[in-house]
């Protein structure tokens, strides 16, 4: 039977504004979280359980802040805050409907020549409390942005799981934008590249912050051997031979030592693929994840950082090998400091305790 025409109207009205407006004591379910961090932009990423009408107020610390507003009530919101300073400090909040969330800050990519900080860390799966910490750590640091080395869920065909990520991190994500490379435990899920908005294929690109160049891979088996990948590799690191500092990020480890972690078979395909127009180019860092501890060994002038000690069990480390510099087993995150003229890397475990720290000069 047909509905009455009123109801039929209001189905359609609902339909086209995108749903009931958000309830005035209902926060963002996800976020928000910020991307694609720029000299002169940035992107803010919220989610809510009913669509309504999304806006962001932001200025600089003192000024009247402005307001940028969606054009159409949504679930998923996206707002594009444009017209920064490079390196500047700004601070922000979203209102979904009428609710409005709380007030954070960041800042935005500074140029070339200008010293920043960011942090990378990995394997934040399967325990979230420990997650939380390291989140909350890393939040102190006020890293200008994050690096992810993979397994950021247990099970990314999960949307609960994605949900239970974003929420362990909240206050660290909606100020620090986020580049995450792809883990095996991810399983290459809509909701991964849902959540995450990120150059070139998403599955591997590139980025430029000061003086740095970095690139994100996917080593996971289906992809390692694409011609695709491989061709994007040396093609970015041709384009890029000049840049002052150039680090390369994905989720295995080719030098590293776990006893329950990657197989020496997916080491050497991993050397073999991957590697050689990185060694060619000389980046100045590979960082990794995957075996669930911190290891930094050092191949042809090359630092490799395994930095997975972001939540999920410790593994045991195995005997060292010839590379081997440090190691240990602890959950922990890796600070990096970019100057002009020097790197420092430092890894910190959860009481706050140095576990390394060492930097990088450039080549001559």
């Amino acid at each position: 039977m047909c509905k009455p025409l009123p109801l039929l109207v209001f189905a359609v009205s609902l339909a086209l504004l995108g749903g009931p407006a958000c309830r005035a004591d209902e926060p963002a379910e996800r976020g928000p979280y910020l991307q694609d961090l720029r000299t002169d932009r940035i992107t803010v990423l919220w989610t809510t359980k009913d669509p309504c009408m999304g806006r962001v107020r932001w200025g600089e610390a003192g000024a009247e802040p402005q307001e940028l507003a969606e054009p159409l009530p949504a679930r998923r919101h996206r707002i594009v805050i444009e017209g920064l300073a490079p390196g500047k400090e700004y601070s922000y909040r979203i209102v979904s409907g009428e609710e409005e969330g709380d007030l954070h800050a960041f800042r935005a990519a500074v140029e070339p020549g200008t010293p920043f900080t960011f942090v990378v860390y990995g394997d934040t799966r399967s325990n979230g409390k420990v997650h939380r910490r390291i989140a909350e750590a890393i939040r102190k640091e006020r890293p200008l942005f994050l690096l992810h080395t993979g397994d950021l869920v247990s099970n990314g065909s999960k949307t609960a799981v994605w949900d239970d990520f974003f929420d362990e991190g909240r206050d660290l994500l909606a100020e620090s934008p986020i580049y995450p490379a792809l883990g095996n435990h991810e399983h290459d899920a809509d909701d991964y590249f849902e959540a995450f908005e990120l150059p070139g294929t998403e599955r591997w690109y590139s980025f430029d912050v000061g003086d740095a160049h970095f690139l994100a891979l996917d080593s996971n088996m289906s992809y390692l051997t694409s011609g695709r990948q491989r061709d994007f590799l040396r093609r970015d690191l041709e384009d890029h031979a000049t840049s002052p500092w150039s680090f390369a990020y994905f989720h295995h480890p080719p030098y590293c030592t776990s006893e329950n972690g990657i197989r020496d078979l997916e080491a050497m395909l991993l050397r073999a693929t991957l590697l050689p127009p990185l060694e060619k180019l000389h980046v100045t860092a590979v960082f990794n994840g995957h075996n669930h501890n911190y290891q930094h060994s050092l191949v042809k002038g090359i630092h490799y950082v395994t930095t997975a000690g972001g939540g999920a069990g410790l593994y045991d480390m195995g005997d060292a090998e010839s590379w081997t510099v440090t190691r240990a087993k602890a959950h922990h995150y890796t600070r990096v400091s970019v100057a002009p003229d020097l790197v420092t890397v430092t890894a910190i475990d959860l009481d706050g305790k140095t576990i390394e720290e060492f930097t990088i000069e450039p080549e001559q």
